[in-house]
């Protein structure tokens, strides 16, 4: 697949995905993770402060994308939530990460969730070009899920 979509893209973008939403800034907090273990086929929840940082009432689109063990490519955007936010308010936003987010396809075509540490990324936009907050998750064994 390198060289045939966009996760395997190199260069620079001209406006990433998400670029010119708002006309406000928001900030993120630590994200916490109810678990920093799991084993393979878990889930698990990740939730993050976001601030409007700015002066007007805004919506931001908070995104999180996932950094795989043993993938070369860009981390994965693997859920996103809409919250909407006044000036200086502060909200919590949580996302779920299921093993279908963590799973990888390997050669074979075979998808499995594979053991190794994971790095959870939260922003409004993709970790190259926004700034973002970061968690980690470890994984232990593997785990084979459905097509």
């Amino acid at each position: 697949m390198d060289g045939r979509t966009y996760r395997y893209f190199k260069g620079d973008v001209l406006y990433p995905f998400g670029h010119g939403l708002s006309y406000t800034t928001f900030n993120y907090a630590i994200p916490s993770v109810s678990a920093k273990t799991i084993k393979a086929g878990d889930a698990v929840d990740v939730t993050v402060d976001v601030t409007n940082a700015g002066k007007m009432d805004s919506d931001e689109v908070v995104q999180l994308y996932i950094a795989k063990p043993n993938d070369t490519s860009n981390p994965v955007l693997a859920g996103f939530a809409r919250v909407n936010l006044k000036a200086g308010q502060t909200k919590p936003v949580t996302l779920k990460v299921d093993a279908r987010a963590l799973s990888l396809v390997d050669e074979k075509g075979i998808r499995k969730v594979q053991a190794g540490d994971y790095t959870l990324h939260l922003g409004g936009g993709q970790p190259k070009y926004a700034k973002t907050a970061a968690a980690r998750l470890t994984v232990t064994g593997e785990a084979l899920l459905p097509k």
